[in-house]
C-alpha cells in the first residue's frame, strides 16, 4: 500500500455569523497521480448561548491521474469535534455519532464510501453537523476537523491520499 503524508490546513474561527472556509490538497508520497481533496466550512453562530448552532459541511474527492484507469476508488471520512469544559456528556448525530464526556474531550465519528469501479474521480458530501450548547452540555469547542483518505488501486498497489482541515476556535 503506497500511502501518503497528511495534508493539512488549518483556519482559525474569529467571527461569528460568518463561514469560515478551508480545503486541502493530498497525495500519496510514491505516486503524485493518486490525489485528495478536502473542503469544509464551519460557521460559529453569535446566539450559540441562547439557542443558535453552530454549522459545519464540507466535501471531499479523490482522484487518478495516470493513463489507466483505477480498478476502484474508496472514500473515507473522519470528523472529530474537540470540546474542553463540558459538564454532561456530548452526543451529536451522525453515522454513526460523536459522544464527548467531562473525561472525554474528543470524539470522532467516520464514514466510508462503497468501493466505485471504473472510474478517475469520486467525490463525496460531508454530513453537515448543527451542535448546540446543550449538545456540549456548557463547554466550549476548541476544534473541529475533517480527515479524510482514499483508496486508489492501480493494478496490485493501492495508493491512499489523505487530505485534512481543521477548524480551531479563535474567539
Amino acid at each position: 500500500m503506497g500511502k501518503g503524508s497528511v495534508q493539512q490546513t488549518t483556519v482559525s474561527v474569529t467571527q461569528t455569523d460568518t463561514d469560515f472556509y478551508g480545503d486541502e490538497w493530498g497525495y500519496s508520497s510514491i505516486n503524485s497521480n493518486a490525489l485528495g481533496y478536502t473542503w469544509a466550512k464551519y460557521n460559529s453562530a453569535s446566539d450559540f448561548r441562547s439557542g443558535g448552532y453552530d454549522r459545519t459541511w464540507g466535501g471531499q474527492a479523490a482522484s487518478w491521474g495516470g493513463s489507466e484507469t483505477p480498478a476502484y476508488i474508496k472514500l473515507y471520512q473522519s470528523v472529530t469535534v474537540n470540546v474542553i469544559n463540558s459538564t454532561g456528556t456530548l452526543t451529536i448525530g451522525w453515522p454513526p455519532s460523536y459522544s464527548v464526556s467531562p473525561t472525554k474531550t474528543s470524539s470522532t465519528a467516520t464514514w466510508s464510501s462503497e468501493s466505485a469501479t471504473n472510474v478517475d474521480v469520486l467525490g463525496a458530501e460531508h454530513q453537515t453537523t448543527e451542535i448546540s450548547e446543550a449538545d456540549i452540555q456548557g463547554g466550549q469547542i476548541t476544534s473541529f476537523v475533517y480527515n479524510d483518505s482514499a483508496d486508489i488501486k492501480i493494478g496490485s498497489t493501492i495508493y491512499r491520499p489523505a487530505s485534512s482541515v481543521r477548524f480551531t476556535n479563535g474567539l
